[in-house]
């Protein structure tokens, strides 16, 4: 969540409020930092720990993920318009796809902590689910990225590479939890920081405000990803107040979703208005979960 707090102080920077110029002196370092945020986000996650509950994570994680793909695919072909008023090219249509159906693997993770569930058979499954969604979001990422010459390839795909490099390395003994812990606080106060200012303070968000577009893409990213991984979660043979809490958990976008949006933005797959409709969907779904998680809590004490 402190992240938020470092995206909207860029936000009150740039011009969406002070309407200061960004220092484009300071673009290499943020380019440093964005893609070493990605490293530590591939970093904390493990193939390993998805093992263990394995063919549950997967039916798991395909009900938390397809629904949103698919219902999020024919929402952005059929209600969605870019900035000129025509239907979504392809690319964009199923990039929304995708960012619809992301999982906030740290997002699960505190709700699990404060549920006192993290160790919990139901945790793992959770956790599992999470990672399994965001390594196939940015499989499917790394897919509608330029691929014409070795050169431009690099480019357009050196922050997924990133990504892909702290996930191989998670569980190699380069992965061991001391520098681990160095990265990930480096992450949390250097790389994520920097980078989430950056995003803020070079989008105007009330230009690119589009109030019936953030409703639609709300109510379709929170519904499909809620109904797909409850309806999963009882399929595997949960109860329906821990599917309940399962289809919570999974719901938040969190960073990966901004992260994910704003490399969309830079290889132009989408405009400012449809990164701004993500963003606030991101921050929106991220902070839902917890209290309603809470408000769960305490149906079932």
């Amino acid at each position: 969540m402190k992240l938020f707090l470092f995206l909207l102080i860029g936000l009150l920077l740039g011009p969406s409020a002070l309407g200061w110029r960004f220092p484009t002196e300071v673009s290499s370092l943020v380019a440093v930092c964005s893609n070493l945020f990605l490293f530590v986000a591939g970093l904390e996650l493990s193939l390993k720990k998805t093992r263990e509950p394995f063919s549950k994570a997967v039916k798991l994680s395909f009900g938390a993920f397809l629904p949103p793909f698919i219902v999020g695919l024919l929402m952005a072909f059929f209600l969605i318009t870019d900035g000129n008023g025509q239907p979504l090219a392809m690319n964009t249509a199923i990039f929304i796809a995708i960012a619809l159906s992301v999982s906030a693997l740290p997002v699960a993770i505190q709700i699990l902590k404060d549920l006192g569930l993290y160790e919990s058979e139901m945790g793992r499954l959770i956790v599992s689910a999470a990672t399994l969604c965001d390594i196939i979001a940015w499989v499917a990422f790394a897919f509608l990225l330029p691929s014409e010459g070795i050169g431009p390839w690099l480019q357009s795909h050196i922050s997924v590479i990133f990504f892909f490099l702290g996930l191989i390395v998670s569980d190699t003994r380069f992965g061991q939890p001391r520098l681990r812990g160095y990265l990930v606080q480096a992450s949390k106060w250097v790389f994520g920081p920097v980078f989430f200012i950056s995003i803020g303070w070079k989008l105007n968000l009330w230009q690119n405000l589009h109030l019936t577009q953030i409703l639609i893409v709300m109510i379709v990213a929170c519904t499909t990803k809620f109904v797909g991984s409850y309806f999963a979660a009882k399929k595997i043979g949960y109860s329906h107040k821990r599917s309940t809490l399962i289809g919570l958990a999974l719901n938040s976008r969190g960073a990966v979703e901004i992260i994910i949006a704003s490399l969309a933005l830079k290889q132009n797959l989408i405009d400012q208005t449809l990164f701004a409709t993500l963003v606030i969907m991101a921050v929106v779904t991220s902070l839902l979960p917890e209290p309603l998680t809470h408000i769960w809590k305490l149906k079932e004490e």
